[in-house]
């Protein structure tokens, strides 16, 4: 008995010690737990200190900022003075301040070479018959220099106004830009351009001032196109997108061309018809002028024609346009069915070819009314319209004749009389000779693009046959699929 329960004492014993054991692992296994959450609580309440600590920072920085603006404001401030803000509106120049500058450019330019000439030149005539002889004041007419004058002040003056926009208060009222929400400065460029239609047309008429000196007769032209250039800056896409040059003559490919044919042809006719009546007072000797006219004028006809063409003028709705691609939407009384692109067309440009061809070497052959820009008469003569047409200049009577004085071999000089028929014309400079090189020029310009122009039609026409038998292919397939 007494080993027995021993031994059961040592079995209570084995047991309660093992249960002891679990007690504490079980104890141990809490106090883990514990110090996990205490960590992790530690941690959390460490991220939610730093965050404060960064915000409270951030907020400190923002108040030292906006502190250090204060103080630098009011130390840079009087009492009773207007806090303006730190960021002040950038200035805004004109974007077409370089055609201004051309502009400018060229009219000082040519104001100045028509500065130089004299208002009046004095000159001898001697009376038929008599030996006496007579002076004679031939006025130059240097008033066109008034052309370049206003072209050069007012861009001078729109270019100081735009580059001293940080300087003066004043301008801040009155901006060239955007006065008139900026109509006011197309007003001004088409004014210019206006004014120098007018200006080239004087300066370099027959015999005009402009044969004097190149520079006159280049800066003329070149302050025109200038203005037209600046014009189109500001109309065009980049600015009020109203009307550009290129949305103009860029219809289709041989639209610009036939322009060019045009305006030349007009310059062409215009100079004609002044080199007739200029030449009838002093030469019977004048039939290439009734050519050029007559010239001029049917090319001036043709090229109309077909720029009203390329507006679906004369074109019916049921048409399509050949160069574009699109359906017309035009219709007149004239249904005429002719379009750009078209044999006709093609036809008209190399008729255009053909006569000018014969024009260019009609017209600038030796003595002939367009062989140079300069002209052939005598610069001495030179007038402004009054003195050439008077009676001194009726050279036509057929007992005209001039006397030629020379020096022989042995020093002696002689003379001898020479009819007036003889000798070469008078030809005043003009701009024929220019005119018809551009309209020849611009006649083969549209046969050439007329052959790439109908070389992308047949393409653009194939692909839409092509486009046309998958759209039929696809619907009589599905057809059946429906039914």
């Amino acid at each position: 008995m007494s080993s027995y329960r021993y031994d059961d004492i040592i079995v209570r014993r084995h047991t309660h010690s093992r249960t002891n054991n679990r007690r504490i692992t079980i104890d141990n296994e809490k106090d883990d737990s514990d110090a996990v959450n205490d960590s992790k609580v530690a941690i959390t309440k460490t991220k939610k200190t730093t965050t404060d600590a960064v915000a409270t920072t951030t907020t400190d920085a923002v108040a030292t900022t906006a502190a250090a603006v204060t103080t630098a404001a009011d130390e840079t401030t009087t009492p009773g003075e207007i806090v303006e803000d730190e960021i002040k509106e950038p200035i805004e120049y004109n974007p077409r301040w370089m055609g201004y500058t051309l502009i400018a450019c060229c009219s000082l330019l040519n104001y100045i070479c028509i500065s130089t000439i004299p208002s009046e030149r004095t000159s001898r005539d001697a009376l038929v018959g008599d030996d006496s002889t007579t002076r004679r004041n031939d006025r130059l007419g240097a008033w066109p220099a008034v052309f370049g004058v206003i072209t050069f002040l007012i861009p001078a003056l729109i270019l100081i106004q735009d580059r001293s926009q940080s300087q003066f208060t004043f301008i801040k009222q009155f901006h060239y830009t955007k006065v008139k929400q900026g109509y006011f400065e197309g007003a001004i460029l088409l004014f210019m351009v206006l004014w120098w239609i007018i200006g080239a047309a004087i300066i370099t008429k027959p015999g005009g001032i402009a044969y004097q000196a190149s520079n006159i007769y280049y800066s003329s032209w070149m302050t025109l196109f200038l203005c037209i250039y600046t014009l189109n800056l500001w109309s065009g896409p980049s600015d009020k997108d109203i009307l550009s040059v290129n949305e103009i003559v860029g219809v289709s490919y041989t639209l610009k061309s036939w322009w060019i044919l045009f305006l030349s042809s007009c310059v062409v006719f215009g100079c004609s018809i002044h080199l007739h009546i200029r030449i009838s007072y002093y030469s019977d000797n004048q039939p290439d002028t009734l050519f050029a006219i007559t010239l001029g004028l049917v090319s001036m006809i043709i090229s109309l024609f077909h720029i009203l063409v390329h507006y679906n003028v004369f074109t019916d709705n049921n048409n399509n346009n050949n160069t574009t691609g699109g359906s017309t939407s035009t219709s007149t009384m004239m249904s005429m069915n002719i379009q750009e692109g078209g044999l006709f067309e093609l036809l008209c440009s190399f008729f255009l070819i053909l006569i000018w061809i014969i024009g260019v070497a009609i017209l600038t052959a030796d003595n002939g009314i367009g062989a140079t820009m300069e002209g052939s008469e005598c610069k001495t003569d030179f007038s402004s319209g009054e003195t050439w047409n008077s009676p001194s200049y009726s050279t036509t009577d057929s007992n005209c004749t001039i006397i030629l004085y020379y020096e022989n071999s042995q020093g002696l000089v002689s003379n001898y009389t020479v009819p007036c028929a003889e000798l070469p014309r008078d030809i005043p400079g003009s701009n024929l000779y220019y005119g018809a090189w551009i309209c020849l020029l611009s006649s083969i310009d549209i046969s050439l693009k007329w052959k790439a122009a109908q070389a992308l039609r047949f393409a653009s026409q194939s692909q839409t046959h092509v486009a046309a038998q998958e759209t039929t292919t696809t619907t009589g397939v599905q057809q059946p699929a429906g039914q």
